[in-house]
């Protein structure tokens, strides 16, 4: 057997690949925006290339997650992170209305990192890519890295993983990040994303844009855990109550699932509760996480459908609001 010629794998400044950011990367990187949506879960899909806002100036990348139909803001640049590009991204973010901001850069200050946590801590998704670049022979490659994103984030919580509330950050960190593949997306923050035994999820700008989301909660002890939906303003109890008359006295689409309807003066819950806990053992924890994700693809696959339909076909509030009145 002839011997094969192996070339060296040499890495190289990735300025030798796209000499100038506006010229060279930025229209390279959104040609491939699937390779960069493997590395962050996202099905991602150009919108605009220097895209123009209103107020913002022009935005490297405008994208779009097609698995959640949220837009995306993508800023990238060739050389090291700096300030001008943080605050340009957080600025374009707000101006698109974007739950989802993607810097590519071949790398971070340490500040620009704590920075990025933070934001997810606050409930937007950031995601710092590193991005660098090898060389054999004549042929070159680019190598996406991932090092803040919502996993990352919880990660600094994972000093002392075996007790108190960083238990619920070693349960849900591979359970989110599975979501994520499917189009389910943990609500971050002080919305109830990263810490305690809860935690929220958002999935498609209808249920969204309706004050609607996906909920789970774990308990330990031989309890039971619960996913379910928050309708989270008193204006969805009409949504909340269309839903109970449609499943709450009928054999539901979700097969033998017990559902659990309970309307608050503010928030009302469709609560399904299942599998009990008895230890933190991973086979235990594992075996929680695949109740948790098949239970809450169930409740998307055929209840959400409804609820957009309920959405769709519903009156302008004001209008219901003195419907209800008269009545």
């Amino acid at each position: 057997m002839a011997t094969r010629e192996l070339g060296s794998l040499e890495v190289v400044p990735i300025t030798e690949i796209w000499p100038h950011e506006e010229r060279n990367f930025t229209p390279w990187l959104a040609d491939n925006l699937d390779e960069l949506g493997k590395f962050v879960g996202m099905e991602l899909e150009l919108v605009g290339r220097e895209y123009r806002t209103e107020d913002r100036g022009r935005i490297d990348i405008l994208a779009v997650d097609k698995k959640t139909g949220q837009r995306v803001v993508i800023e990238n640049q060739v050389y090291m992170s700096d300030n001008d590009h943080f605050v340009r991204m957080i600025g374009y973010a707000a101006s698109t209305e974007s739950r989802a901001i993607i810097w590519v850069a071949p790398d971070f200050y340490d500040g620009h990192v704590k920075m990025m946590g933070w934001l997810t801590d606050a409930g937007v998704e950031v995601f710092g890519v590193k991005i660098s670049a090898v060389k054999i022979g004549e042929a070159y490659a680019p190598l996406f890295e991932v090092v803040v994103g919502p996993e990352q984030a919880a990660d600094r919580a994972d000093a002392r993983m075996d007790s108190g509330p960083n238990i619920y950050a070693r349960f849900y960190r591979p359970l989110t990040a599975d979501l994520r593949t499917e189009g389910i997306n943990a609500i971050g923050g002080r919305q109830g994303g990263w810490t305690g035994r809860a935690r929220t999820f958002r999935s498609g700008t209808h249920l969204e844009g309706a004050g609607i989301t996906y909920f789970s909660s774990i308990e330990w002890g031989g309890k039971q855990c619960s996913v379910g939906l928050v309708f989270n303003e008193g204006e969805q109890r009409h949504i909340f109550g269309s839903l109970r008359e449609v499943y709450g006295n009928s054999e539901t689409p979700l097969g033998d699932l017990d559902l659990d309807w309970h309307e608050g003066e503010l928030n009302s819950y469709l609560t399904i509760r299942g599998l009990r806990v008895p230890d933190q053992s991973d086979e235990s924890l594992d075996r929680t996480r695949k109740w948790m994700k098949d239970t809450l693809l169930n409740l998307r696959s055929n209840l959400q459908p409804k609820i957009e339909e309920i959405i769709a076909t519903s009156p302008p509030s004001d209008i219901r609001m003195q419907e209800e009145q008269e009545s």
